[in-house]
């Protein structure tokens, strides 16, 4: 009896060494860094055991201070190692679990995984236990760690299929079926969606579903998606074939340190708080490249600056230059500020030639400043240029 506690406390005894990454060089483990490892005889992981080391006994013993490995081993003695966990657990947030290739969790119980988890791309988990991730543990679920072949297909014909179980998903709706939400995600979790026929829509407009700037999305074969989970909702970038939705990265910002002045000649100044006239009275104008993504649809052009007299005069223009006939053509003309109560702005969403051609053209801002008494009276702050992808 004496030797079977003896042996119990030296498994308890934390030990220190390497931490071992798929494919890199062992890395020394810092003192306060200590490994743990229960047994598989054990007959269930979740409960407390005199006999042998189980899970219970050392997320018990670490408690939620200490930063811990546990690692659950392979023996080697066959082709699996099975922990059975039959009483529910939950491993903290101080604790990383680690499951060595071959080593299978598995049981009627439900393990609950706040820590960071560290498996490779085998299976780690069996048919009946269920695993349940806390916030920021995994930023993607592998459905190899279930047994589970990648892509890993969606319950058909589900308008709120489960995604707990993969990272990597496919489609197989046989009727017409809009999806609207993706249940058992975790935040911060990814996952990417393959479309593999025609029957499947996404319902973007007042769901917990973001993207397609809120429009349903009809799918055909070959389109796909990469959502990422907030806690609350889904924001999804989609992609249409060969041609992905870039619609977040708008608007486009245009900095005034972006701008040149039109002549070397020009009395001008430019710091972080705006581009102004530095001595000059006079009319001055400024130019700034737009570098829109090829295909785009531009929905907005918006003037930002200062202005307190009704005589200053401040505007800006879009517009673009054919290379080869140097012909150039107005997107948006002389949008005025036409305030004087200091700063505020100014938007335009009427586009002439509003798909940006870049095989043709090239575009630039032209910003103007005619102070009237002072430099003081006006300044410019930038613009923003607004556009969407699948028009």
């Amino acid at each position: 009896m004496k030797k079977i506690l003896l042996i119990l406390l030296l498994c308890l005894l934390p030990f220190t060494g390497y931490a071992y990454t798929v494919g890199e060089s062992p890395v020394m483990l810092p003192p306060a860094y200590s490994v743990y490892a229960p047994q598989s005889a054990a007959a269930d992981q979740g409960a407390t055991s005199t006999a042998y080391v189980t899970l219970k006994n050392l997320v018990d013993s670490i408690g939620v201070g200490e930063i811990a490995t546990i690692i659950f081993s392979h023996s080697g003695a066959t082709d699996t190692t099975t922990y059975t966990l039959t009483t529910n657990e939950t491993v903290p947030s101080n604790i990383t679990v680690w499951v060595e290739p071959g080593a299978i969790l598995d049981g009627a119980g439900t393990l609950t995984i706040n820590g960071p988890f560290a498996p490779g791309l085998t299976q780690c988990f069996g048919a009946s236990i269920t695993v349940t991730f806390g916030a920021g543990a995994v930023k993607q679920i592998h459905s190899e760690w279930f047994g589970n072949s990648s892509p890993y297909t969606l319950t058909a014909n589900d308008p709120t299929p489960s995604i707990g179980k993969g990272y990597l998903f496919k489609t197989a709706n046989t009727i017409a079926t809009t999806i609207s939400d993706f249940t058992s995600g975790i935040t911060g979790q990814e996952i990417k969606i393959l479309i593999n026929e025609a029957n499947t829509k996404i319902d973007f407009s007042g769901t917990n579903l973001k993207g397609n700037n809120g429009a349903d999305w009809s799918c055909s074969s070959g389109d796909s998606m990469v959502c990422v989970f907030d806690g609350t909702n889904w924001y999804c970038i989609i992609s249409s074939g060969s041609t992905t939705d870039i619609s977040f990265l708008s608007p486009l910002s245009i900095p005034p340190a972006a701008f040149v002045s039109a002549l070397d000649t020009f009395d001008w100044d430019c710091s972080w708080t705006g581009l102004k006239n530095r001595a000059a009275l006079t009319l001055q104008y400024f130019y700034a490249p737009v570098l829109l993504p090829h295909g785009v649809t531009v929905t907005k052009v918006t003037l930002y600056g200062y202005r307190d007299d009704a005589l200053a005069v401040l505007k800006l223009s879009l517009g673009r230059n054919n290379r080869s006939s140097a012909v150039a053509q107005l997107l948006v003309t002389n949008l005025t500020a036409d305030w004087i109560s200091g700063y505020s702005s100014i938007g335009e969403d009427t586009i002439l030639h509003d798909t940006i051609d870049n095989e043709t053209y090239h575009y630039s801002l032209i910003a103007e400043m005619d102070p009237n008494d002072s430099v003081e009276d006006v300044k410019f702050l930038g613009a923003t240029v607004d556009f969407v992808d699948f028009e």
